[in-house]
């Protein structure tokens, strides 16, 4: 006591006590007397001030974990899950699409139970087993061991019937008390991928028609050649056999009565061909 004293008139340290296998948080202060030969000694059981003070600590921390939420929430995910690792207790957070605005829709007392009982009523019937055994505590803890963050791709049933595309991202809090379970309606995103294919394929397949006879091109005719190559080197296929043709006088024809004449046989003999191969 005299060292601590040595420079200041007071000193003051915590520290707890164990009474009836309770804790109790003590405060122990040090004042040195006026008359400089006498300590005075103050116990005080600091427990409400203490219990205060991690209260605020927590709220703060809280606060800024939701914070931190609603921002991702805001801007890219529609429903957040924070669920408790141990307890399984459960927030879900909704956003209204205004950035950095946040609301509690839902909480509970077992995220995996509740998702298991809803998965029958929400999810399509071919996706239903696949989320249920991805939305498994242990599957989830086993598989962040290995993975910062975890992607499944599902349809749930909503409207009477409609399948919507949907995405579901795990991952651990940073202090690998939470999981952060993040919901993503896909959509529109998935109508648009499909529209883009859609004219892919269709460019493709314009790439390799005439224009004017609708039939397959040079194009089209070297890749069947190589696919057909293919298929005699493996010996895969079944007998078959190749007709190759070309079209008499169309050059005289162009010369002499125009393109446009050409045209028009050009396409007479497509309709021709194809009619011929059709009736073999």
């Amino acid at each position: 006591m005299l060292e601590n004293l040595k420079h200041r008139n007071s000193f003051a340290a915590t520290y707890r006590l164990v009474v009836n296998n309770q804790v109790k948080h003590i405060r122990h202060t040090e004042i040195l007397a006026s008359d400089k030969s006498h300590i005075v000694v103050c116990i005080e059981n600091i427990d409400d001030e203490v219990r205060a003070s991690l209260e605020l600590k927590e709220s703060t921390e809280r606060g800024l974990t939701y914070t931190q939420i609603a921002e991702s929430l805001a801007a890219q995910y529609d429903i957040i899950y924070y669920v408790d690792a141990q307890t399984l207790y459960y927030f879900e957070f909704a956003s209204n699409k205004l950035y950095g605005e946040l609301e509690i829709q839902e909480e509970g007392e077992d995220f995996f139970n509740t998702a298991e009982k809803n998965a029958d009523m929400v999810l399509h019937p071919e996706d239903r087993e696949r989320i249920k055994l991805f939305l498994n505590k242990d599957n989830l803890i086993s598989r962040l061991e290995e993975n910062r963050q975890l992607i499944e791709d599902y349809r749930m049933v909503v409207d009477g019937g409609n399948a919507q595309y949907t995405r579901m991202m795990v991952s651990w809090s940073s202090d690998k008390s939470h999981f952060i379970i993040c919901i993503e309606n896909r959509d529109d995103i998935i109508k648009k991928e499909n529209e883009q294919l859609q004219a892919i394929t269709t460019a493709n397949e314009m790439a390799r028609r005439d224009s004017l006879t609708g039939t397959r091109n040079i194009t089209a005719y070297h890749e069947y050649e190589k696919e057909l190559q293919q298929i005699i080197d493996d010996k895969t296929g079944e007998l078959f056999g190749i007709i190759m043709c070309d079209l008499n006088d169309l050059k005289i024809i162009n010369d002499t009565q125009g393109h446009k004449a050409g045209d028009l046989r050009t396409a007479l003999y497509s309709e021709s061909a194809e009619m011929n191969l059709w009736l073999s």
